[in-house]
């Protein structure tokens, strides 16, 4: 045995390797074509289409292009015994991994610094084109594995039936990459999803919960909200994303949203009366949540009369007090005829109550999915911590 070993993919023929002697690409002037001159600085006349072996006309290109390429895509066969009618794409798998590795080689050694190598694949060789690409190119200059849908119908050929392939990612060098890399701009319904709600001079944003599944020490501190002064702890089962010095350093830069109001509530919405007092007698019960909502429920709809409209009444217009310990709204009023809930539930600020509308739509986006196909149950609690991305 070797003293020197190492982790690698081995297979049958792995040692062997083609003599390749330097190759000249010549053109065939008679299929060229281009415009008689340049129109822009832009205009590109260096554009080549290659009829020949691609591993002779790789070593020819590299003479030339060696560190001067910076982004190469490739379809290479996938080996599952298709059938085409200028490749093989049933070969051996062990010379599969053969041919790959001789063109791989060097198309790597074609990337400029921060170049990118993307190679298309699907399941039938990815596992294994992920390792080859690791020994060739280096574990830390992967960037990732790209999943994406090829397909839309059904497919029963399979036992379970594949809808998606694979496009693997390297970089030269994945910092200067990240850098550099082509940017696609944002398009209208991506955009709409960024506001700006307190005029932030970076522009707008959009905030994601600052909770996290999981328990893990040093993220499990006290956060104090700016606003309000109100001492917040992780809700149960969780733990915030980042530890206290991460969390200091996004509030310094402010990046921590704490709600224009400074206390978010929860929102439940009932089918009817009796669906809303099941609903807030397992939300008070000792065993949801260790009974940490109990005496934090309102209840609101139409029946409610006289003391008891009056006093809920009060419990709304006080909920953004900071020692208000109401959490949870339960609503009935407030669904149109053909709506099925049972356990929808939605966050929504304070001030959503002065318009009929928002109400709605906030109630409306939560009733997309059929029921039975929507989430049930209460699966986190409602923080105002958010962090922009």
């Amino acid at each position: 045995m070797s003293k020197k070993q190492k982790l690698e993919l081995t297979w049958i023929g792995k040692e062997h390797r083609p003599r390749l002697e330097p190759r000249v690409l010549v053109e065939d002037t008679q299929l060229s074509y281009h415009a008689d001159k340049r129109l822009t600085d832009r205009d590109l006349f260096d554009n080549r289409l290659i009829f020949g072996d691609n591993l002779l006309a790789l070593k020819a290109l590299e003479q030339e292009f060696a560190g001067k390429i910076k982004c190469i895509y490739i379809d290479p066969p996938y080996n599952t015994g298709s059938a085409f009618d200028h490749y093989d794409d049933g070969v051996e798998h062990s010379l599969w991994l053969s041919l790959m590795r001789d063109r791989l080689e060097i198309l790597w050694r074609l990337l400029t610094d921060d170049g990118s190598l993307w190679v298309s694949i699907d399941d039938s060789e990815m596992p294994y084109l992920k390792v080859l690409l690791d020994e060739i190119c280096g574990r830390a200059s992967f960037i990732a594995c790209n999943v994406w849908q090829k397909r839309y119908s059904r497919e029963n050929r399979e036992a379970i039936g594949d809808a998606h392939e694979y496009i693997l990612v390297y970089g030269r060098n994945p910092e200067t990459f990240k850098s550099t890399r082509n940017l696609l701009p944002l398009g209208e319904k991506q955009r709409s999803v960024y506001k700006n709600r307190n005029n932030d001079p970076k522009g707008p944003w959009r905030g994601v919960s600052f909770s996290a599944q999981g328990f893990r020490p040093n993220q499990m501190y006290e956060i104090v909200s700016p606003i309000t002064g109100k001492k917040h702890k992780p809700p149960a089962g969780s733990c915030w994303k980042v530890i206290e010095s991460e969390y200091r350093r996004l509030l310094a830069e402010g990046r921590m949203y704490f709600g224009k109001d400074g206390k978010p509530f929860m929102l439940v919405v009932a089918e009817d009366t009796t669906h809303a007092s099941h609903l807030r007698r397992i939300i008070e019960a000792h065993d949801f949540f260790a009974g940490q909502y109990k005496g934090k429920v309102a209840e609101v709809h139409s029946n409610q009369r006289g003391e008891e409209r009056d006093e809920n009444v009060q419990k709304l217009l006080a909920i953004e007090n900071p020692d208000d310990t109401t959490e949870v709204v339960i609503h009935v009023d407030q669904l149109k005829e053909g709506w099925d809930v049972t356990n929808l539930y939605t966050i929504v600020p304070l001030r959503a109550f002065n318009s009929r509308t928002l109400i709605e739509q906030a109630i409306g986006r939560g009733l997309r999915l059929p029921y039975h196909r929507r989430r049930h149950g209460f699966g986190r609690r409602a923080m105002p911590q958010t962090v922009r991305s």
